[in-house]
C-alpha cells in the first residue's frame, strides 16, 4: 500500500500544534478543534466517541483559560503544547473511529 491510501498516523494539524511558537498559533488551531468536536457530536449518534468528548471538554476547558492568560507574546511551554496536541489526536481519533462505524 502506498502512503496515498493509508493516511498519515499524525494529522497536519497536530504537527502544526506540537510546533507552534505562539498562543496566537494555538488559539487558531483551538478554533477549529472546537468546530471539528461540534460536528463530530452532532453526527455521533451512538456514543462512539462519548468518553473522548468528555475528555475534549475538560482539556478544553483548560485550553481556553491558557489562552485567556498566557495571549502575551510568550511561547508556549511543552506541557502547554501537549494539551492542545491530546485534544487534537482526540479528534482525529474520534473522526476515523464515526468513518469505521459509518461502513
Amino acid at each position: 500500500m502506498t502512503a496515498e491510501t493509508n493516511p498519515p498516523a499524525i494529522s497536519k494539524s497536530t504537527l502544526e500544534i506540537t510546533h507552534a511558537n505562539s498562543f496566537q498559533e494555538l488559539s487558531k488551531a483551538y478554533e477549529q478543534i472546537e468546530q471539528d468536536f461540534k460536528a463530530i457530536v452532532k453526527t455521533d449518534e451512538k456514543g462512539y466517541t462519548k468518553t473522548f468528548v468528555a475528555r475534549y471538554q475538560e482539556l478544553s476547558r483548560i485550553a481556553q483559560e491558557l489562552i485567556q492568560k498566557k495571549n502575551n507574546g510568550t511561547p508556549p511551554t511543552i506541557e502547554e503544547l501537549a494539551i492542545f496536541g491530546e485534544m487534537a489526536v482526540l479528534r482525529d481519533f474520534c473522526l476515523k473511529r464515526l468513518e469505521k462505524n459509518r461502513k
